[in-house]
């Protein structure tokens, strides 16, 4: 067996040269990891910063948020959500529990208001995830 100069086995070295570069690298493999956690429900941070451009009367789930954030509409005049976040699931949830889409990452959800009002809303998936309906 090959002997180093202190008289120890080469391979005492190598295997403690293993512990220290594992005891490095531990650590920062856990950092690592919690960035890349499966999505569970909680914020998450968007794609982008500039929102995107949508049709009157429409909101669009997307980047996990509700462009526009604030929308105007009249009463008898519907708002359609449209969902469109790479296959995350989101909600359209009334805070005063009148409506729920339930859980959805493709398609369209469709609500018409028939008073005038403030309607605050949310998604039960993301807790940052706000917007308001003013309907006149």
């Amino acid at each position: 067996m090959a002997r180093m100069n202190s008289g120890r086995p080469l391979l005492f070295g190598l295997v403690r040269s293993r512990r220290f570069i594992a005891t490095l690298l531990l650590p920062a493999s856990f950092l690592l990891a919690a960035g890349c956690q499966e999505e569970s429900g909680g914020d998450v941070t968007p794609d982008s910063t500039a929102p995107p451009v949508v049709p009157e009367g429409e909101v669009l789930v997307k980047d996990v948020a509700f462009n526009p954030r604030e929308l105007r509409t009249t009463v008898g005049k519907p708002v359609t959500w449209r969902f469109n976040d790479g296959g995350l699931a989101h909600t359209v949830t009334a805070d005063d529990a009148s409506f729920d889409s339930g859980r959805m990452s493709t398609g369209t959800y469709q609500r018409t208001f028939s008073a005038p009002g403030t309607v605050n809303y949310h998604c039960t998936e993301h807790a940052r995830m706000r917007g308001t309906i003013l309907v006149s």
